[in-house]
């Protein structure tokens, strides 16, 4: 059942992300083309069934770490409440991720006009 969901998720992420790519452009990339850069293992433009089967395996097993992540608990179900509490910390997360990068991309741009002074 678990394992017909994830599949279910990561069939309409694919789909839904090819469609929004295709509306972006040429040369520009999205998450349909960054998942299938994933799951092209051997690089060759293409996705064999086996590539595939270990993709969505991948994606499976990051799904029930999700879940288990989410499951603070451990009794094998997920609240509201857990699921409100693992969004909120994956959110303060990514605020300090992107906190984190815009401060690295400050401290380069200021290096290279210091750089460029010398």
């Amino acid at each position: 059942m678990m394992s017909n969901y994830v599949f279910f998720i990561v069939i309409m992420t694919l789909s839904f992300s090819v469609l929004a790519d295709h509306h972006k452009g040429p040369g520009k990339s999205g998450p349909g083309e960054k998942l299938f850069k994933m799951a092209d293992s051997d690089n060759d433009g293409q996705v064999s069934y086996d590539e595939h089967e270990v993709f969505i395996a991948m994606q499976a097993d990051k799904g029930r770490e999700r879940f288990n992540k989410m499951d603070s608990d451990g009794n094998g179900y997920v609240t509201k409440k857990e699921a409100k509490e693992e969004s909120k910390a994956m959110r303060k997360k990514m605020m300090k991720k992107k906190k984190d990068m815009r401060e690295k991309r400050k401290a380069m741009l200021e290096e290279e006009k210091l750089n460029e002074e010398n």
